[in-house]
């Protein structure tokens, strides 16, 4: 499992952005949810003075102000934010009238301006926007500002506001959902009986382009259009017809082109429950969509289409029968992270390549028929996190690379049973927030000895800690909406005294290690044997620096150790944790005592030592020649 980026030393704790009710009485404050446009983020909080207004913050204290003061005076315009366009923020208010607007801001008094409000006599009760897409340079959003909830769009300018198309007259209303984008198309689900059918409109943002594609169950029946994703230039999307039941349709825009794509399960029956109606179960990975289905052999499955009828088939039967499997699924890091269910198993965390063979379980998080119930993939570099439980740990951080080797528990942050991660059960969404640009995660956990607070961790074990116990003891901060600004984290907490209200941790992005340590050599050196089995040298140690941590000094021949005769180079390595190396080469020379002659004997015959010695061999040279001489002479 590759480790992550490194986890900087971290001593000091977060700091308040700003007590914004602070001298004003002792209700505490409640900031908002934060939503970040660029290097900004936005939120909704409350003063004695203002009452509640959008405020922003770029992380520092004297960045941190009211964006503008909409409605003045203590009532407070009540914001609601909920999406951004080409760097504007969107958000609606109660306007001077208590009428809800429309408005837009770039962070400024003066970009911060009304684009809509609500007619005189309008009921504009509804405030939440939950459904918005962007098609190029406009912003489609369903509202309830003119009768009753319809399809508006909005460019950014007073002029390019307005309802797009009445298409429940009256105060009715359609009720716009699933929007989905398809090139320069917006689709949607819609009533124009303003009653529960429902079917597949598509729009240009013109009152004229804005037509129901294809009356799916013809009269008052509701065809129930869910599910929708793009492939290609096709929609791909569930309907019922009244006499399939609830299966998969595509459409290319038109009524002709609207047609169904594949029954799975024949008559009335359907191949996508109610149940997973609001459940994401659909996905498009490398050209491929994924999606969830039944038929009459199978349970609800993992499936998926290349567009083709014959390029559509099961990925994997893994809950063999006609029992459910499928639960989740969500693309991370260029794989398709599932929850699914086998009878041996229980509910636990799968991976697929789109092949049989390729979909695997990736452990058995709780041993047997229990329930590991994954949760919340997150990507974090190489690395991806999820929430798991078990009866050993409780619900805890688990860590994967794609590989059933390479999952595992990451840290029982709670040690035994006990749970240190929660969820919220009406979305499954876990506190869970992966910042790419610092290569670390950040959640809400809880131990033994503290409430729910901030803890981040870089993939490992050793590095998965308490950022700060904000409310020490078994008070919970419940930290929130954490978002990462250029070497500041921010984030929502609350604090006994002020409240929920935004914080700023410093956290400078720490870049990876490419440094080698700085080496230095002992000097080379000689030594003296006694003989020809050499002699033990002990060397100065080498001395060895680096940036960021102590590196490791190794030797190619110890210190003391036995050295031949001869010259013996020895090599030294200084590592740094990041891997760097560094190397140099030192010489040790070991040379033998020099030997004095050994002494001859006394009275040796032969020794050429004493005066007569010369004589005697010149005498001995010319009886040589003459007995040469007598030879050669005729007889």
């Amino acid at each position: 499992m590759p480790v992550l980026l490194g986890l900087p030393s971290h001593a000091a704790g977060s700091s308040l952005l700003r007590d914004i009710r602070s001298g004003q009485d002792d209700t505490p404050s409640d900031c908002g949810s934060l939503v970040a446009v660029g290097n900004t983020v936005y939120f909704s909080n409350e003063s004695a003075s203002t009452g509640s207004e959008l405020w922003k913050s770029d992380g520092t204290v004297g960045g941190t102000v009211l964006v503008k003061d909409v409605l003045p005076g203590p009532d407070g315009s009540a914001p609601y934010t909920f999406g951004e366009l080409e760097g504007s923020l969107f958000f609606t208010s109660r306007g001077g009238t208590q009428r809800r607007e429309l408005w837009k801001t770039d962070g400024t008094p003066t970009g911060t301006v009304r684009l809509f409000t609500v007619p005189e006599g309008e009921d504009s009760s509804e405030v939440s926007i939950t459904e918005w897409a962007r098609v190029g340079g406009t912003f489609f959003f369903s509202a309830q500002f003119i009768g009753n909830k319809e399809l508006w769009k909005t460019d950014g300018t007073p002029a390019g506001t307005a309802r797009v198309k009445d298409i429940a007259p009256g105060d009715i209303g359609s009720f716009p959902d699933n929007l989905t984008v398809l090139g320069s198309t917006l689709y949607f689900s819609a009533s124009a009986s303003g009653s529960n059918p429902t079917d597949l409109w598509k729009s240009d943002g013109t009152v004229e382009g804005t037509v129901l594609v294809k009356d799916v169950k013809p009269g008052s029946g509701s065809s129930q259009p869910v599910q929708a994703a793009a492939l290609g230039n096709r929609l791909f999307f569930w309907a019922d017809d009244g006499t399939h039941g609830l299966e998969l349709w595509t459409s290319d825009g038109t009524g002709a082109g609207t047609v169904l794509f594949k029954e799975f399960a024949p008559g009335s029956a359907s191949g996508l429950g109610e149940p997973e109606w609001r459940r994401p179960l659909m996905a498009v990975l490398d050209g491929v969509l994924y999606f969830g289905a039944r038929d009459t052999a199978h349970g609800l499955e993992l499936w998926k289409t290349d567009g083709t009828v014959e390029g559509t088939v099961l990925v994997k039967d893994v809950n063999p029968g006609s029992s459910d499997s499928l639960s989740r699924m969500t693309v991370v890091g260029g794989r398709l992270y599932l929850s699914q269910y086998d009878e041996a198993h229980g509910l636990e965390p799968w991976v697929s390549d789109g092949t049989e063979a390729g979909t695997v379980r990736l452990a058995d998080v709780a041993p047997g028929e229990a329930s590991g119930s994954p949760l919340g993939f997150t990507r974090v570099g190489d690395t991806v996190l999820f929430q798991a439980r078990d009866t050993a740990h409780g619900a805890e951080l688990w860590k994967t690379d794609g590989t059933p080797a390479g999952t595992a528990l990451l840290a029982d942050v709670w040690p035994g049973p006990d749970s240190a991660l929660r969820y919220d059960s009406r979305t499954g969404e876990v506190a869970l927030w992966g910042v790419e640009e610092l290569g670390l995660a950040f959640f809400m956990g809880a131990d033994s000895s503290s409430g729910q607070e901030l803890w981040v961790t870089d993939g490992t074990a050793a590095g998965t800690r308490q950022v700060e116990d904000l409310v020490p003891g078994e008070g919970s901060s419940v930290p929130s909406n954490l978002v990462y600004l250029g070497g500041k984290l921010v984030f929502a907490a609350r604090d006994p005294l002020v409240g929920n209200e935004p914080r700023v941790l410093q956290w400078e992005l720490t870049p990876p290690d490419t440094t080698a340590p700085v080496l230095t050599c002992p000097a080379s050196l000689s030594a003296t044997a006694p003989d020809a089995n050499g002699v033990a040298v002990s060397y100065n140690p080498a001395t060895a620096t680096d940036d960021r941590d102590t590196p490791v000094i190794e030797y190619g021949q110890a210190s003391g150790s036995l050295f031949p005769v001869g010259t013996t180079a020895v090599t030294v390595t200084a590592t740094d944790s990041a891997g760097n190396r560094s190397s140099c080469t030192f010489e040790v020379t070991v040379k033998t005592e020099p030997t004095e002659p050994a002494p001859r004997p006394e009275g040796f015959a032969c020794s050429s030592g004493g005066p007569g010695a010369s004589a005697f061999w010149i005498l001995l040279a010319l009886l040589a020649v003459a007995c040469v001489r007598r030879r050669e002479s005729p007889r």
